[in-house]
Order: structure tokens, then C-alpha cells, then sequence
């Protein structure tokens, strides 16, 4: 599974073929907030790190702000460049104008109340920052950078701005475009909000229980009608939540054990107890790392696991 198509280019063609893409699901929460826009803020959220290349959107914003002096700046995430961003928006001369919010809970709002949402980053995998921002239906603008996550998530002038990365006169013009124009920051944000039903968390599982249970080696074909497959579903959604849920209780690798075991028995007699998988070296080294994770969790012999939530904000 891959999450944009440019990723799925650095794999052979085999594995082209076999993949797909499918985008992260985002919070519901994002989905149930409205734009309203009423703060004449432009917002951006991300770590203070080179790769989201915050120097870009100040060059920008200190040209906005000759021609917008009312607009100011939000900054919302730290990090390691936090010290050369302040001194660079003194240098600019609008560090009165931009406010380094550190780490906020209240996204949401932030994204709720400011006119829009940029993304200057360098490069990306599927930004998380800006599918939450689409959620919510405030307009967005963002670098095309590789590996061509905004461009996955933004169709150009319909859902969103796309700029060329490090085109500090591009990104100004988006801007300036945007915040200059209400009928035109009305109309991406709906659209983009529109386009974010893509990763409503329902949409998301439905393409990845399509994808697993789609047609493979094993002949097997889901039918939602069935209800073998659907007993099949439950059992494999239960066999995650006892892999990620219950990982550090004692009785979690029973349940996760016998699980196995259940799938594996009821699929075989969905199928006539008949498998025909077609072993290849690609095959084989996914199963046998399949075997070695599965061991470390039964038998912790790599130590305690810790399942964690990872953010590429």
C-alpha cells in the first residue's frame, strides 16, 4: 500500500502492480468543525524543522503584509529552527505580526478562525496537518513537493493552491490571491472540505477491507453477503485490536494466537481447503519477516514492545 503514486515509483514494477493507494484516515473532529475565517490570520502547523522550510512563508508573508498590513502570522509547532525563524522574522521586519504558538491543542480552532492554511514544506509524505485543514474547509495553499502528497490531496485552483517549492514570489501570489478574494476562499474551502470525505476514517476501512480481502493468491473474494466473510472481517478487525490494544497484557498473545488460528481455519473452509499461493522471493521475505514480528510479540525476544501513534506533523 502506498499513500501517492511518486512513492509507489521508487518500487519495481511488480510491486507497482500489486499496490495501491490508500490516504490516511483523519478525526472525525475535523470533519464535525466549520470554517468560519472571521480572524484575518494566515495559520500554518508543522515541527520547526529545514524539511517544512518555515523561512519560505515568512519571505512570503513579509511581502503580503506590505500590500495586507491588517493579516498576521501563525506559527504553530516547535522545533530546532525555532530561534533562526524568530530572528529572520526581525530581520524581515514582522515579528510583530508573527506569532510563534509553540504546540497547540486547539488546532481545530486555529484552523476554524483564520483565513488560511499554508504548507511550505520542501518535501513530504501525505501531510497530515493539511488533510485536517481540508477537513475542516478552509481554504488551502501548499507547495507541489515530492513524494506528491499535496498534489495527491489538491486539485489546483479547484481544492486548493499548489505552488513550486522554494518560489517565494509563487507562494506570495497564492496568497495574496486568496485572502484578497472572499468568494474565491469560499469556494476552496467547500471544495476542498468536499474532496476530504477521502479520508473520512469509514472511507478508509472500506478500502482497506477491499484491499485485503480483495481477489489475491488465495482465491478469495470478499461478499459482503456472506456471512463467513463477514464473521472472517470481525475476527481480523478483533486480531489488530488485540495486537495493538492488549500487546502488553500477559493473556494479549493468547488472543491474538488463537485469533490466528480461527482466521486462518475459517478462511481455509470459506476457500474448499484449497490454497494455492504462489511463492516468490518477494513473498517469501514478507512472510518471513511476517514469522520473525510474530515471534518477537509471542515470545518478546527483542523485549517489551510499545505500540505508538506516529504523527508526521
Amino acid at each position: 500500500v502506498f499513500q501517492t503514486e511518486e512513492a509507489s515509483a521508487y518500487f519495481p514494477a511488480a510491486v507497482q502492480k500489486k499496490g495501491r493507494i490508500i490516504l490516511n484516515p483523519v478525526d472525525p473532529s475535523f470533519f464535525n468543525t466549520t470554517w468560519e475565517g472571521e480572524d484575518k490570520t494566515i495559520l500554518t502547523v508543522g515541527r520547526l524543522y529545514p524539511q517544512k522550510n518555515h523561512a519560505l512563508l515568512l519571505n512570503a508573508f513579509a511581502q503580503v503584509h506590505k500590500k495586507h498590513p491588517e493579516y498576521k502570522l501563525k506559527i504553530c509547532g516547535k522545533g530546532s529552527e525555532e530561534n533562526n525563524l524568530e530572528e529572520l522574522a526581525s530581520e524581515l521586519g514582522i515579528d510583530s505580526f508573527v506569532s510563534f504558538m509553540g504546540e497547540v491543542d486547539n488546532v481545530k480552532d486555529e484552523l476554524k478562525q483564520s483565513s488560511c492554511f499554508v504548507l511550505s514544506s520542501d518535501y513530504e509524505g501525505l501531510p497530515n496537518a493539511l488533510m485536517e485543514a481540508m477537513a475542516v474547509g478552509i481554504p488551502v495553499i501548499s507547495t507541489d513537493c515530492p513524494c506528491g502528497g499535496p498534489r495527491t490531496l489538491i486539485r489546483n485552483n479547484e481544492s486548493g493552491i499548489l505552488v513550486s517549492c522554494g518560489d517565494a514570489n509563487g507562494l506570495t501570489d497564492a496568497i495574496e490571491k486568496v485572502i484578497s478574494n472572499k468568494e474565491k476562499r469560499i469556494r476552496l474551502g467547500q471544495y476542498g472540505k468536499e474532496s476530504a470525505a477521502r479520508f473520512r476514517t469509514e472511507t478508509v476501512m472500506s478500502e482497506w477491507l477491499e484491499y485485503l480481502f480483495a481477489e489475491s493468491e488465495i482465491g478469495f473474494i470478499y461478499n459482503k453477503n456472506r456471512f463467513i466473510d463477514k464473521l472472517i472481517v470481525m475476527l481480523t478487525t478483533l486480531w489488530l485490536v488485540s495486537f495493538t490494544v492488549f500487546s502488553t497484557e500477559t493473556w494479549g498473545k493468547y488472543v491474538y494466537l488463537g485469533l490466528t488460528v480461527v482466521i486462518f481455519g475459517l478462511g481455509a473452509i470459506r476457500n474448499g481447503w484449497k490454497v494455492n499461493i504462489a511463492i516468490e522471493p518477494f513473498h517469501l521475505c514478507t512472510i518471513l519477516f511476517l514469522l520473525y514480528g510474530f515471534a518477537s510479540y509471542l515470545w518478546a525476544i527483542d523485549g517489551t514492545y510499545t505500540i505508538k501513534r506516529m504523527s508526521t506533523v
